[in-house]
């Protein structure tokens, strides 16, 4: 599954901007009883991301031009937890 945006089943968890918590989180449901694979696609700044080298946790991330790609693999009857943020300098 493709999708622009985030999937029916997929909530976009996003505290206000200006509390400055990162990272942002994407919880993607699966009510199948088989495992499945969903693509969610987004531009950062709409989410309320700043510029900077994200970091993902719990998913493959895919850069192209403006747009962020993430493939989640979720198991069935369960639910996965995406969290992307901006990566450390430390």
């Amino acid at each position: 599954m493709d999708v622009i945006g985030f999937p029916q089943l997929s909530n976009f968890l996003s505290p206000p901007a200006e509390l400055g918590v990162y990272p942002k989180e994407i919880n993607c449901f699966n009510l199948e009883d088989k495992p499945v694979r969903r693509r969610v696609r987004f531009r950062p700044a709409e989410v309320g991301l700043p510029k900077g080298t994200l970091q993902v946790e719990g998913a493959p991330l895919t850069v192209g031009g403006d747009e962020i790609s993430l493939d989640i693999a979720i198991p069935a009857k369960r639910h996965e937890l995406v969290k992307v943020g901006l990566k450390s300098e430390r």
